[in-house]
């Protein structure tokens, strides 16, 4: 029987097992011939290659940690879940713009396969760890006319990556509280980067102070989310948490409320995420070793706030010096912590056990970030 011929294969079958493959095969399946690697670049198969990998892949992560060769050396380590509570190492890969960043990366989010890492001071670059492209954004220039004198100066920055399924557009959301220590006067501003005008603007009606909004954003659909602290009169104007949302398509904000924990502010601290595929907090009791995980089952209703389960952190700890941060989930499966010596823990929910993954970073600065990668060009350098 004579071998097949490539033009002999159904041109949909051949799209099909494409979209499937890897950015890596694709990157050296482009010399294949000339109709290949113009169809790589084309924005069609971009977007089908993207969907494909979301659905097909297994969940992947990434983790900002050290070079355990090098602490000076940022570095992010790739993993994929094919399923309960298993990881499988893929790759270590440097961040880039290190040379100009005056503090150490902060990844921002992860949008399909797009990342956002800044250093948290005011450099901010777009980064596709597939195909190593990356590309510095422009300064962000503030609206505030600098006073006549110098003065001591002080930032309250925050960020968030998001896509406008409108426009098909990655934006960059930046708010930021400036305090003038000499005039006690402080002044909130925000502003909307997008990806296809390569430019800031100033988007109006800031709905709350700057300084209240902590922790990183997530990504969820394309918007914006962050946990946030208001002072509420109905709790003796004690610090009560929320969260905040900005729509990319509509570039609104609206805040969502969180469920009465029946605890002092100051008895726990909670962090942001998602959950199955459903926006979740972590919920960590100070006095205790308590945490426990809250679904909110339908998008936008307060009352829909369940608590799912909760996890006893005394057990299994026979490496781990103890939990000090909640980082994110691993599906339904587990969830991942950070310990006290800057070691990143997996507790799994079926078998009830920590983890130590063998990866340290520095101290309050590990991240573990939801990642696909993708063909997404972002117009920047390799």
């Amino acid at each position: 029987m004579a071998p097949m011929n490539l033009r002999d294969i159904p041109e949909d079958l051949v799209l099909d097992i494409l979209t499937g493959l890897p950015v890596k095969a694709l990157k050296r399946f482009r010399c294949v011939c000339k109709a290949w690697c113009d169809l790589f670049g084309n924005p069609d198969f971009i977007n089908k290659h993207c969907i494909k990998q979301t659905i097909l892949k297994n969940q992947s992560f990434f983790v900002n940690h050290y070079d355990e060769t090098d602490e000076c050396n940022s570095v992010i380590s790739i993993f994929e879940s094919d399923g309960d509570e298993v990881l499988n190492f893929t790759e270590t890969i440097p961040i880039p713009f290190s040379e100009v960043f005056l503090n150490n990366p902060i990844i921002i989010g992860s949008c399909n396969g797009i990342v956002c890492v800044s250093d948290g001071v005011e450099n901010i670059g777009f980064w596709n760890p597939a195909t190593r492209e990356y590309k510095p954004l422009p300064p962000l220039i503030p609206s505030i006319d600098p006073p006549v004198v110098p003065v001591d100066v002080h930032s309250n920055w925050k960020l968030g990556l998001g896509f406008d399924q409108r426009t098909k557009d990655y934006k960059i959301l930046s708010f930021v509280l400036t305090y003038f220590e000499a005039y006690d006067v402080a002044v909130d501003e925000a502003q909307l980067y997008s990806l296809k005008n390569d430019s800031w603007r100033e988007i109006p009606s800031f709905p709350v102070f700057a300084g209240d909004v902590v922790r990183g954003s997530i990504c969820f659909k394309g918007d914006c989310y962050w946990l946030a602290y208001r002072d509420d009169p109905a709790y003796n104007f004690e610090d009560t948490p929320y969260i905040l949302s900005f729509n990319m398509a509509d570039e609104k904000f609206e805040k969502f409320e969180l469920p009465d924990f029946g605890l002092s502010i100051n008895d726990y601290i909670l962090e942001l995420g998602m959950f199955n595929g459903t926006l979740a907090v972590i919920l960590y009791t100070r006095p205790g070793r308590l945490f426990d995980i809250w679904v909110m089952e339908e998008y936008g209703v307060t009352e829909s706030w369940v608590k799912k389960w909760s996890i006893e952190a005394v057990s299994g700890l026979a490496t781990i010096s103890g939990l000090v941060w909640p980082l994110g989930f691993l599906r339904n499966y587990g969830v991942f912590f950070e310990d006290d010596g800057g070691q990143l823990v997996l507790y799994g929910k079926n078998s009830h056990v920590f983890k130590n993954l063998r990866l340290c970073g520095r101290k309050n600065e590990l991240q573990v970030v939801k990642y696909v990668e993708s063909l997404i060009p972002i117009d920047g350098r390799q």
